[in-house]
């Protein structure tokens, strides 16, 4: 049988079998030297497995043969983007998944930022499950030019940038380190600052300032600056996790790895306990801590859940005994983690303890002698200028003196607990760039005709059908006149 192939200006004979295929007949072109990349019969494409038999072709009949497709919006670049993206929709949607799980489990997080980060956990953690649905869907609406599947893929993809949006304004407002003043959580203005809100830097100082044993000669702020950095809600929700962490380590039969782990926390920092040494009548705090019932889907309430009751009746409560030394822990019967003694060795004093001079420390730290410049976790020391002097105490040969400070003094656990959320805050960003190419792509492919719905390309090389020059027309006229018509009714 033979077929005529439009191709580069020219028409080419061909013989062809019942089982020739579109591959066959371009490498017959390609030996009489004649360029063409793809087929088309009557505006379809002739797809290369398909043979003159499935396309039901009859002698003499015209084939187009067209060169490569040119431009960035065609179909097969369309689904080969869509295939990419979903790859990368894949590794956000394991990644999600894990920052889901561990948000969701972490109570540490729920305790410093609020019981609110369940609910932000949790809508993670189902857009993680929803989105192998949303991938599936989408591969499928690419592979089938399907619009219905491509247009639901569009809306999910809007609904999920908008919720990560907002949940990541959330981690990264709260990832960060607070900056006080009167339109900061403290509510007030800072005498040392310059500006109705302190700078980073003026708030990186004036938290290393009022973390010290004394506040430095030389410091802008005032006891009222140190007093609204203690007393605001977010150092309560610090604090609040550092007790949980205590009783998980040391009350209640006491976890061995929690306390390791508590320790090493000291030990890295060299600091010991929360707040500074020596320095309870400086902080203490009457107001209770601002416990949520449960669940909670705004506000801060934090979760109290692992901390002993006793802890919770007051923010800060100090020695009944010494007023700048910190209570003991009276869950033991014999003798308190964090107990220190009075000079002296005599059953009275030892029964007569003052209390614990660190806030809830634990481990070797508690044996440190206590200098001016000893801080508590909440800050450390710059590592890169620390010195560390381990001098013996002169009176009581068993204190090992805290680290000399002759260097700024950095934030510590408030920052441990920041990087927990400021970097999935980031990625959380990172991933709306990825829906937003889905969904340009998805809407380029809705607008895109398909196959079968795009005109003919035999348009261009055959003349169109014209009825009067087929004589079709003339023929209407006469049947018209025929059954009692006239002109006037066309």
């Amino acid at each position: 049988m033979r077929l005529y192939v439009e191709a580069a200006g020219r028409t080419v004979p061909l013989d062809v079998g019942r089982r020739t295929d579109a591959a066959s007949v371009l490498r017959k072109l390609r030996r009489r030297r004649i360029r063409c990349e793809r087929l088309s019969i009557r505006g379809r494409p002739w797809q290369t497995q398909e043979t003159v038999h499935h396309l039901n072709l009859q002698p003499n009949d015209t084939i187009q043969g067209l060169g490569r497709l040119r431009g960035g919006c065609l179909e097969h670049q369309l689904k080969l983007y869509m295939r990419c993206v979903h790859l990368f929709k894949v590794l956000i949607a394991f990644y999600m998944f894990c920052m889901g799980a561990g948000i969701l489990s972490d109570q540490s997080i729920h305790r410093a930022y609020g019981s609110v980060y369940i609910f932000y956990g949790l809508v993670v953690f189902v857009l993680s499950l929803l989105k192998p649905c949303n991938i599936a869907l989408g591969h499928y609406g690419s592979s089938r030019h399907n619009k219905c599947a491509l247009l639901i893929i569009l809306l999910f993809d809007g609904f999920a940038i908008f919720v990560q949006l907002i949940i990541a304004g959330f981690f990264l407002a709260d990832g960060r380190y607070e900056l006080y003043g009167e339109n900061s959580i403290t509510g007030r203005r800072m005498d040392g600052c310059k500006g109705a809100t302190c700078t980073e830097e003026e708030s990186r100082k004036l938290r290393a300032d009022c973390n010290r044993v004394q506040v430095p000669e030389e410091s802008v702020y005032s006891k009222r600056d140190c007093d609204a950095y203690w007393g605001s809600d977010r150092t309560a929700g610090f604090r609040l996790a550092w007790l949980a962490e205590y009783s998980q380590a040391i009350r209640y039969g006491g976890d061995e790895g929690k306390k390791m782990a508590l320790d090493d926390l000291q030990g890295k920092g060299m600091c010991c306990g929360f707040a500074p040494p020596d320095s309870c009548d400086r902080i203490e705090n009457e107001d209770e801590y601002p416990c949520s019932g449960g669940f909670e889907f705004s506000g801060r309430a934090l979760s109290c859940e692992g901390v002993g009751r006793d802890m919770l009746k007051q923010r800060v409560k100090c020695s009944p005994k010494l007023a700048n030394w910190y209570p003991l822990d009276k869950t033991f019967k014999d003798e308190a983690p964090c107990q220190a003694y009075a000079d002296g060795e005599t059953k009275t004093e030892k029964e007569n303890s003052l209390g614990c001079r660190t806030d809830w420390g634990t481990g070797l730290c508690n044996t440190w002698e206590v200098t001016p410049d000893s801080t508590g976790c909440a800050v450390r020391i710059s590592a890169s200028r620390r010195v560390h002097e381990t001098r013996v105490h002169e009176t009581r040969p068993g204190l090992v003196s805290f680290p000399i400070l002759r260097c700024s003094a950095q934030v510590y656990y408030e920052g441990l607990m920041n990087g927990k959320l400021y970097p999935n805050g980031w990625m959380l960003l990172a991933t709306v760039g990825v829906e937003g190419m889905t969904i340009i792509i998805a809407c380029f492919y809705c607008w895109k005709r398909k196959d079968h719905d795009v005109l003919s390309t035999a348009y261009i090389y055959e003349e169109p059908w014209d009825p009067v020059k087929e004589g079709k027309l003339h023929v209407g006229l006469q049947e018209a006149e025929a059954m009692g018509g006239n002109d006037d009714d066309f």
